[in-house]
């Protein structure tokens, strides 16, 4: 991400609080990669970010860093004391899914607006300085669910420099393998959905993992064809774009996809690569006017 050089290095202490980070082994899903994503690119502006899980934050210690700026992520550690006490602070959310509602789905409902008594943490979203999404069908099912203004997508998920010239290095990989799906052991990442539909439509598939970024990327990039089969609405789908990156094509729900509805969707390769890297700068801006 580039940086806007209108504001200072050292000027901002950050408190960001997650439910989960990318260096717990088990825990390197979208979220996690995105959050490792911004922290750095804020480090590296100069930026001093206190990393701290919700579990453990207090009001005590939320009072005693009153003068900080803080970033809230996932939030399902957060108790309901500390949010309260949040409302009065300068917090920005960073919204990876749909914390704002029971089901944390949207799709379950007619045009993915729920009845008001699904609707939870309304407050603490109404009162935050801005809810960050990843997409505008995101940040449109936050603005209709809650009733609120203060919503903003970035219109991307986030990677790092080195990830995106590693996935451009291997974008053109020769496609000698023909469909695939990812064996994620997520219900909502919809493996018993798309292995279903395989089978339903006759299309031979294999199924795909690994625990190394790269090397389940180097995979990926052999196929012709990623089958996801989304089983909840997916506020952006890191997958499904960094398959589209890889000149992958892709058999989806797209309605269920963020991603789609963003204007850079129907492109793939180099040119999706260079795109959502112009993208990611305007959203690091997005972050910086609300710190």
């Amino acid at each position: 991400m580039e940086f806007d050089s209108r504001r200072s290095s050292n000027t901002l202490e950050c408190v960001f609080i997650c439910d989960f980070y990318k260096t717990d082994l088990s825990n390197k899903g979208g979220a996690e990669n995105n959050d490792s994503v911004l922290i750095s690119s804020l480090e590296k502006y100069g930026f001093s970010v206190e990393k701290v899980y919700s579990a453990k934050v207090t009001p005590a210690f939320i009072d005693a860093n009153q003068d900080k700026k803080f970033i809230i992520s996932n939030f399902v550690g957060l108790s309901e004391a500390s949010k309260q006490n949040l409302q009065n602070k300068h917090y920005i959310i960073y919204e990876h899914d749909h914390k704002y509602l029971k089901t944390r789905d949207p799709s379950r409902f007619t045009n993915f607006k729920a009845p008001k008594d699904q609707v939870i943490n309304r407050d603490f979203y109404k009162n935050s300085k801005c809810v960050i999404c990843l997409s505008d069908s995101q940040a449109n099912s936050v603005k209709n669910n809650l009733d609120i203004s203060n919503v903003e997508s970035i219109g991307c998920s986030l990677w790092s420099r080195e990830k995106l010239d590693f996935i451009l290095s291997i974008s053109e990989t020769k496609k000698d393998k023909e469909c695939c799906v990812v064996n994620s052991q997520n219900p909502t990442k919809g493996t018993a959905e798309a292995v279903q539909f395989c089978e339903q439509n006759n299309i031979l598939f294999d199924l795909v993992e690994s625990s190394d970024e790269k090397e389940f990327l180097r995979t990926l990039s052999k196929y012709k064809t990623l089958v996801f089969i989304p089983t909840v609405l997916e506020s952006l789908c890191r997958l499904v774009v960094e398959a589209k990156m890889l000149n992958c094509k892709v058999m989806t729900k797209a309605q269920l996809l963020g991603a789609s509805s963003e204007k850079w969707f129907n492109l793939s390769g180099k040119e999706l690569v260079a795109a959502i890297r112009a993208q990611q700068d305007s959203a690091f801006n997005i972050f910086l006017k609300y710190l």
